[in-house]
This record gives structure tokens, sequence and C-alpha cells, in this order.
């Protein structure tokens, strides 16, 4: 567990690093601004899991993703390891296999992540399969997410505003753009579980035609989001 994360106004996130009830005197872990007035919602609770997706909180019982409310797809096994897209310039793209079990048009994906150093911001793209590697990006081009927000234990990486129609039983890529800074100390960690053979990592410098297996028997925890 680690702290809970806000959000101050239309965009400003910060990490809690104490409370003091009896003050009523919030610290953050840095430093931001704000004006007299400024709304605070919760944007990440105590596992790393972000809550607030969009301008305002939704209503019930569990948040909405960017407007997309109903899970899909997802791996949530144990984690035994990770892969670190953007840690080399070779890998800035980190590809994963999956296969919808039904027709929908997915809207947004979750990933389970974590940041190393400070890396820079990220982009997530569904791809067509081509021969078992990926092909070319499906719908939307892409969605980002701001780096900066991620824990550096496990937590939840929101990609919001996808738009890729997906077949019953046809294989699609879900590949993560982490841009390489010439440090290969600021990177992400994609954590998986336990595969079959048919579950595999590729990656690729360019997102294009060349790509390279980097794992088998591994599956990357992800979940599928549509309207």
């Amino acid at each position: 567990m680690s702290p809970d994360w806000i959000r101050i106004g239309a965009s400003t996130t910060a990490q809690i690093s104490s409370i003091d009830y009896l003050a009523n005197v919030i610290t953050l872990a840095n430093t931001v601004s704000w004006n007299n007035g400024d709304a605070v919602y919760l944007y990440k609770n105590s596992t790393g899991t972000q809550v607030l997706f969009g301008s305002l909180p939704d209503l019930g019982a569990y948040p909405t993703v960017g407007g997309c409310a109903t899970p899909r797809d997802s791996n949530a096994g144990t984690t035994i390891g990770s892969m670190n897209p953007g840690q080399y310039s070779g890998g800035v793209y980190l590809a994963m296999p999956f296969t919808p079990g039904s027709s929908y048009t997915l809207c947004g994906v979750t990933l389970r992540m974590a940041k190393a150093g400070n890396p820079l911001n990220m982009n997530a793209y569904i791809y067509t399969d081509s021969s078992g590697v990926p092909g070319m990006p499906l719908g939307m081009v892409s969605a980002s997410f701001n780096s900066s927000t991620l824990s550096s234990s496990e937590c939840d990486a929101a990609f919001v505003g996808l738009n890729a129609s997906l077949t019953a039983g046809t294989q699609y890529w879900i590949v993560v753009e982490v841009p390489f800074d010439n440090t290969g100390s600021d990177y992400v960690n994609w954590y998986y579980s336990s595969g079959s053979a048919s579950n595999v990592f590729e990656s690729s410098s360019n997102g294009s035609a060349v790509w390279a297996n980097q794992n088998t028997y591994a599956i990357g925890k992800f979940t599928t989001f549509s309207q």
C-alpha cells in the first residue's frame, strides 16, 4: 500500500505525504499551486489504482474509464516479472497479443505498470496481427498517459480515447510506446504473469515492420474496456 494521490482543480495531481488530523493539514510529496476554491478529488487510492477519469468523479460505486464503463478482456494473474519499455533505444515499443472473447468496440485499456526514474509520457495503440507479430494500428491512432502520475510500485495506467472495433476470436496486439531519453534509467515496468507458449512480448525501435521477441510464456497484466 502507498499514500493516496489527489487531484486539485482540473489537472494538478500530487501524492499525499502525511496528514495531521488535529491541525487539518495535508502535506504533499511535491510542491503544487492552486487557486482558492479549487476542487479536490481522490485521484489514486492506496493500491495505486487510478479512480478519477475525466473532469469530475463518476456517480456509483465504481469509476468509468474515460466514459468506458464495461470491462471486457483482462489478465489479473499473479505478477512474476516485468518488461521495461523505454529503457533501451531498441525497445521503445513493447507489444503483447490478446484475443477478445466477444466482439466489441474498445475505447480504453488499463495496464499494470510502475515507473522507474522519470519516464517520458507514454502512448498506447491497438494493432492488428500480421503472422504472429504486430501489424498496423487499428482505429484511433493512440491514447496518451502522463507517466509522472505513475507510482514506483505496481498500479494502473489508464489509456482512454481509443476506438478499435474488435472481432471475437481474432488476435490483436496492445502496443505501448515509451520514448527513450538516452539515459537508460527512466522507463516503465509493465508487469506480467505466467502464460502459455502463445503469450509473448515483442519489441521494436519504431513500431513498424521489424519486431523482436523479448519473452515467452508471459502475459502482460491488462484490462480492456468498451462503452
